[in-house]
């Protein structure tokens, strides 16, 4: 996207402006600025910001070299790039992003929430999906609030992991 300039309309300008205009953000904090996260925010109406993850393949792994395709990229600290230093992508889940909306632009908890559930759904046109009411999907993914850590998920009402499951058979073993 262009940046935002004062004498110069652009694709950007109308994103924040036209609340007809969903407008999805890597809100990891280093795709785009804090500052300009918590100006999104301030912009659009609370259903128009999907926050979004640039997670790679690397998501979920240990610092290292890895491969996307045919490109070599280096994870270090959360973050991906290529060899020449360019920004690749995020190992960060949604889960981090939707802590870095609260953080960046003063979202509510339940701001945030929309923002990685029910507006994300929406601008897809899911309509069984998002929240939880009679006769959607019930995907939901429970974490502990401090640490992020992942205590249950459930994909189409049912429960596929658990904390307190994989608790039990660690002990068992």
């Amino acid at each position: 996207m262009p940046p935002l300039h004062q004498r110069e309309i652009s694709l950007t300008t109308i994103a924040l402006t036209d609340d007809r205009v969903t407008t999805e953000l890597i809100s990891d904090g280093r795709h785009i600025d804090p500052r300009m996260v918590n100006l999104a925010c301030r912009c659009k109406p609370a259903g128009r910001v999907v926050a979004i993850s640039d997670a790679t393949m690397a998501a979920g792994m240990p610092d290292g070299e890895y491969r996307i395709g045919p490109a070599e990229i280096v994870s270090e600290a959360g973050f991906t790039h290529t060899r020449e230093g360019r920004l690749a992508g995020t190992t960060t889940m949604l889960d981090a992003g939707w802590h870095a909306l609260m953080n960046y632009s003063d979202s509510s908890e339940c701001r945030a929430a929309q923002s990685v559930t029910l507006n994300a759904a929406r601008s897809l046109q899911l309509y069984d999906r998002g929240e939880l009411f009679p006769r959607t999907r019930a995907d939901i993914a429970v974490f502990e609030y401090e640490t992020n850590k992942p205590l249950l998920t459930i994909c189409n009402g049912k429960i596929v992991f658990s904390e307190h499951d994989f608790l039990i058979k660690k002990a068992e073993e």
